[in-house]
C-alpha cells in the first residue's frame, strides 16, 4: 500500500514530511485502518526532481482483509487535509497484492537512495540531512517488530556458531550450479532429494534440476 501526499516544487521538505507524518498518525486511528490492517510494516522514502521538488511518501506492506481502493483515498485524503495538507488525487494511494516473501524490502529499504543523491544537488541533500534527522522513517507493528527480533537473535546465533556450515542464498547457490562449480554440483544432488521429498517445495526443485541440466554434468536420473 502506498500512500503519498500533493507537492510543488518550492515545497520544504521539513513541512511536507509534517503533514505526511501528522496524517500517517491520523490514518493509524481510524475505523478503515483498525478494520482492514492487522499487521504492518512502513518504510517513508523520499525521492527529488527539478519539476516537482521533493516527494515523500509511505510505503506499507500490510496482512489485512480486503481494501476497496476509493475507500482507502478518501480516509487518506480526510487524514492529509486534516494535518494541513493539499487535496489528495486519485493516484495519490495505491495496492498492489503480494505473494509471501515478496515487496517487504519496499517498506524496510532505503528512505533514499544513494544512486539518486548523486544526481542532486548539494542544497537539496543537505535539506534531506536536516529535515529527516530524528525521524523514524521505518516502523512496524508490534507483531512485526517482535518476529523481527526474533530472527535477529537467530541469525546471531548462527554467526556465532563455531560450526562451519555456509550459508547460502538459493539464488547464488543456483548461479553456481549454472556455472559448473565442482562443490555446488555435488551438494545439487543431495539438496535436489531433499527439496523433491518436502511438501511445498516443488518450485525450488524444478528451479535447481533445470540449472543442473545446464551444466556439463546435468544430474543422473
Amino acid at each position: 500500500m502506498t500512500l503519498t501526499i500533493s507537492h510543488i516544487a518550492t515545497d520544504s521538505l521539513k513541512e511536507l514530511l509534517r503533514v505526511l507524518f501528522k496524517a500517517l498518525e491520523k490514518f493509524r486511528k481510524t475505523t478503515f485502518f483498525d478494520k482492514h490492517i492487522r499487521d504492518w510494516a512502513r518504510g517513508i522514502e523520499v525521492t527529488w526532481s527539478i519539476a516537482n521538488g521533493f516527494h515523500p511518501h509511505a510505503h506499507y506492506v500490510v496482512e489485512g482483509s480486503f481494501m476497496k481502493l476509493d475507500e482507502l483515498h478518501a480516509v487518506w485524503a480526510r487524514c492529509v487535509q486534516r494535518s494541513g495538507g493539499r487535496a489528495v488525487s486519485r493516484e495519490g494511494v495505491d495496492l498492489k497484492g503480494l505473494s509471501d516473501g515478496q515487496g517487504l524490502n519496499e517498506a524496510i529499504g532505503y528512505p533514499f537512495k544513494v544512486r539518486d543523491l548523486a544526481r542532486w544537488s548539494a542544497g537539496c541533500v543537505l535539506e534531506l540531512a536536516r529535515a529527516t534527522k530524528r525521524r523514524h522513517l521505518y516502523q512496524a507493528c508490534q507483531n512485526w517488530s517482535r518476529r523481527m527480533k526474533q530472527r535477529e537473535a537467530e541469525v546471531e546465533g548462527l554467526q556465532q556458531s563455531e560450526s562451519e556450515t555456509r550459508i547460502v542464498l538459493f539464488r547464488y547457490f543456483l548461479e553456481e550450479v549454472r556455472c559448473g562449480e565442482f562443490e555446488a554440483c555435488e551438494a545439487a544432488r543431495s539438496v535436489l532429494a531433499l527439496l523433491a521429498a518436502a511438501a511445498g517445495l516443488e518450485d525450488a526443485a524444478q528451479a535447481l534440476y533445470l540449472a543442473m541440466s545446464r551444466t556439463n554434468k546435468p544430474p543422473s536420473k
